[in-house]
């Protein structure tokens, strides 16, 4: 079902988004995209964005916390790659959201919508 742009739906609700977070690496160490919320409150991620600003293709791995989200996303060389989460993905309380670039030669940002729940 096609909703108002800022709007999803999580279950039986709308939810609005209303955060964005960025982050880059240039490493294969893991990067936070969005700190852990404090409070207990859990993150609903609606979509990334995956862009690799180099002339190599990578894979990328998603996480919440230490928790494999998507694994080996492939982003061909100077290129970006959307991911639509659907009705979001509900993360886990006071967990970050991260990305790993594997092979640790490339930049890669990531951007991720999210609210909090």
């Amino acid at each position: 079902m096609e909703h108002p742009r800022g709007l999803v739906s999580f279950g039986d609700s709308m939810i609005n988004v209303d955060s964005a977070a960025n982050a880059s690496a240039t490493t294969s160490a893991t990067t936070d995209v969005i700190a852990a919320p404090s409070g207990g409150k859990s993150v609903v991620l609606t979509s990334l964005t995956i862009t690799n600003a180099t002339a190599s293709a990578d894979y990328v791995e998603i996480y919440a916390g230490s928790t494999l989200l998507l694994a080996r996303v492939a982003v061909a060389a100077a290129s970006t790659r959307d991911i639509p989460c659907g009705r979001g993905i509900l993360i886990a309380p006071s967990t970050a959201v991260r990305f790993k670039a594997i092979t640790g030669g490339s930049t890669i940002y990531v951007s991720a919508t999210y609210t909090l729940r």
